[in-house]
């Protein structure tokens, strides 16, 4: 049992590192015991990062069916479930349970296959209450006698359901996914699910927003069937200021979805907004919370507005000149559940480079993405505006820039207005 018990305890650190001493000593193992363990799960597929002087942390965990991986989260149980069978394939598990029976298998005892070549079941009368459920969900599902069903349309809807049909693996991010037609802030929300030990990696999406924000306080228009509002809560391992750079490297993730389902890519301005066509495509805030004394991070979270469906009707007053949308600037309209997938799987990608210090190909992409870098722009402090030009930025993506007086500078906090976007020309 020492695999499953040693399993758990990472697990149940949450990414963190746990020392083979507190091992052996919660397990009242031999360090030597601790070791055959952690490497016995190295070879069932677990990606197990052992640091001296820190101990072992769990990366990465396959999405396999054995008896380790479900006892690591079994709890106690007093009867089913105590003898537990795990077969890669098998012709079926209630057929090997009757062949067991004959032998006086005990009571309780569980059969759990990765695949069955001869299961049933499963016929017509299984699936047409799902079918009833999706069609209650909006969804036009043809269905002909001896032909079976057709998807006919699909609702443009952010549902738990449309959002996972396109949802390919992802090893943390959105593992947990909440979904909701309207809610105050999807930002907000993982706020108050933070305090209650929501998961790391979990993911918020709205329809509508009814107090979205943006940098500094500002407001952030949100409103119902145009918008994806999507927010991530990650707690990883770091100290605070590794993560100096991730609203850029958010923007960058958030470049690679939009290529991957709308066939164009936005560019950055520094250092975060999203940029297609010459005006705001998508906005990102990054909110941190750490412990008062320590300083210890406890969470960050990062939230994205990304216009998808919107006219240019709704872009009204100030935003006429400022805003758009994918449609708008493709032509098409383009899913919004597909995207919201891969923005998760971009956030994923992201965080598992995070974890394992590998980011610097976002560094090299948001140096290519970013539109600022180059230009004459003009930085805003409060009532000072002062030209200068932008040629770089550094490795924690601080704006490196030439002042008119031909010094040297990297600005890492405030506004910078780029000449001929968002309105501005001097």
């Amino acid at each position: 049992m020492s695999k499953e018990t040693v399993l758990k305890l990472l697990q149940d650190s949450r990414g963190g590192y746990v020392s083979g001493e507190g091992i052996s000593a919660q397990l009242g193992i031999t360090r030597a015991a601790v070791w055959k363990a952690v490497k016995g799960l190295q070879r069932d597929g677990y990606d197990i990062e052992s640091r001296k002087s820190r101990g072992y942390r769990l990366m990465d965990a396959p999405d396999r069916l054995s008896e380790t991986a479900i006892r690591a989260r079994l709890g106690q149980v007093k009867l089913v479930g105590r003898t537990l069978v795990c077969f890669e394939r098998i012709d079926s598990t209630n057929a090997y349970l009757k062949r067991a029976a004959s032998e006086g298998v005990v009571d309780g005892t569980v059969a759990v296959a990765d695949e069955q070549t001869g299961g049933r079941g499963l016929g017509r009368s299984f699936q047409s209450p799902a079918v009833k459920g999706l069609q209650r969900d909006g969804y036009d599902i043809e269905s002909r006698k001896s032909r079976g069903y057709r998807l006919m349309d699909a609702p443009d809807r952010l549902s738990e359901t449309a959002i996972r049909a396109r949802l390919g693996q992802v090893k943390l991010v959105g593992r947990t996914l909440v979904c909701f037609e309207r809610i105050d802030s999807t930002n907000a929300y993982l706020k108050r699910a933070a305090s209650e030990g929501v998961v790391d990696g979990t993911v918020a999406v709205a329809d509508e927003q009814t107090g979205g924000r943006g940098r500094r306080g500002r407001s952030f228009q949100s409103p119902a069937g145009k918008g994806i509002y999507l927010s991530a809560l990650l707690r990883p391992p770091v100290e605070p200021n590794r993560l100096l750079p991730i609203t850029g490297y958010v923007a960058v993730a958030m470049c690679n979805a939009v290529e991957r389902v709308a066939f164009v890519r936005p560019r950055i301005k520094w250092a975060n907004d999203l940029v297609l066509g010459g005006r705001k495509l998508c906005g990102i805030l990054t909110e941190l919370s750490m412990e008062g004394e320590s300083g210890a991070l406890q969470y960050v979270i990062v939230g994205i507005g990304m216009n998808v469906a919107q006219t240019r009707e709704d872009f009204a007053g100030e935003l006429e000149s400022i805003a758009t949308s994918l449609n708008l600037e493709t032509g098409r309209e383009i899913s919004r559940a597909a995207l919201a997938a891969a923005m998760i799987e971009e956030l994923d990608a992201l965080y598992q480079a995070l974890l394992r210090h590998r980011l610097t190909p976002y560094l090299e992409q948001y140096r290519a993405d970013c539109l600022t870098i180059g230009q004459q722009v003009q930085l805003l402090w409060e009532d000072v505006h002062e030209k200068v030009l932008a040629t770089g930025v550094d490795e924690n993506l601080g704006l490196e820039v030439l002042r008119g007086n031909g010094a040297k500078d990297v600005i890492r906090t405030g506004e910078v207005s780029v000449r001929g976007l968002y309105g501005y020309v001097e």
